[in-house]
């Protein structure tokens, strides 16, 4: 399969309308009809070196710019730095650097036009960790948008290395601390608190043990490759050890037949002594005290006979079985 480029995919066919010719004109436009895309992510700090640069050799790069409908003024696509910087020296009041040239696109779509915008950021300065993170994750859903239309050779995957001069490898790292780590560590790498190195192997961690990791983070003010392979063998460890045995079920008390039916039968003498004290007067007293053993014996052997025969031993009226 031949090696993909940013020229195969900007050149590609649709699969819906013949590719129309490149269209485009170079043209030296004010710095103050230039306005920055709001597609743009990349860090503009620190133009000083390159406002340095400008002022001594002239732009030479030509910025790629897009006309906006309805106006007079042109969104940035590529050289937003460049913009930035020119506009530094134009309000030092050095007015030679006002008008910069551009390359003027008027016949690139949307898709096409962030994809550029990704691409030549990623080729033209040193990037930032988390720069490179959120180009490759924006870039993979232009890709598969771009795709639904175009003919393109390989998965997108093999695209992503190539377009951004990686290995497939490092793509799928990428990949995983764009799909697996925790917004609070994402944080951390976007104000380069950790490192790429640190991120990736963050984000083979289960999102309990990242929190966990995290809240050590807070306490230390940093976190590093070591400490996440630490908590990673921690992990191992714990999954390795063997499951705590089940607790052993109480077997039931063992009583014969024949202790129930005579435990029945004294409760049977006690209510029909119960029933002859009623008719006498002077048993008041010994008939609460028959009361009060009744009662306990009563639960006593319903307590037994449910757990042996798994039924009531007396009607709710009572009687015996």
């Amino acid at each position: 399969m031949p090696k993909f480029s940013l020229n195969d995919l900007l050149n590609s066919t649709s699969k819906a309308e013949p590719t129309p010719a490149d269209n485009f004109k170079i043209e030296l436009i004010s710095v103050h009809k230039l306005i920055p895309s709001a597609d743009n992510f990349y860090s503009l700090e620190d133009v000083a070196d390159l406002k340095d640069s400008i002022e001594m050799l002239g732009i030479q790069q030509n910025l790629t710019v897009k006309p906006i409908t309805g106006s007079d003024t042109y969104k940035v696509i590529a050289g937003h730095r460049r913009r930035l910087a020119s506009l530094k020296l134009v309000e030092e009041g050095k007015s030679q650097f006002e008008h910069i040239p551009c390359r003027v696109e008027t016949n690139i779509d949307d898709i096409k036009e962030r994809i550029l915008l990704i691409y030549t950021n990623s080729t033209t300065r040193q990037l930032s960790d988390w720069e490179k993170v959120t180009q490759l994750d924006q870039l993979k859903e232009l890709l598969k948008e771009y795709k639904k239309t175009h003919e393109l050779p390989g998965r997108v995957r093999e695209l992503l290395a190539e377009t951004l001069n990686v290995s497939v490898s490092q793509v799928a790292r990428i990949e995983s601390i764009n799909d697996n780590l925790t917004e609070e560590f994402k944080e951390e790498l976007k104000h380069d608190n950790i490192n790429f190195s640190t991120a990736a192997e963050l984000s083979r961690l289960s999102v309990v043990d990242q929190k966990a990791v995290y809240e050590q983070h807070k306490e230390t003010g940093q976190t590093n490759l070591k400490t996440v392979r630490q908590k990673k063998a921690e992990t191992v460890h714990r999954e390795e050890q063997p499951a705590p045995a089940p607790e052993p079920t109480p077997e039931p008390p063992k009583i014969r037949l024949t202790e129930l039916q005579e435990l029945l039968n004294s409760l049977v003498r006690i209510r029909a002594q119960y029933n002859c004290l009623m008719d006498i007067p002077a048993g008041e007293r010994a008939l609460k005290a028959l009361e009060t053993l009744n009662a306990l014996i009563y639960d006593d052997i319903e307590s037994i006979k449910a757990s042996v025969l798994g039924e009531p031993l007396f009607a709710e009226n009572g009687g015996g079985v």
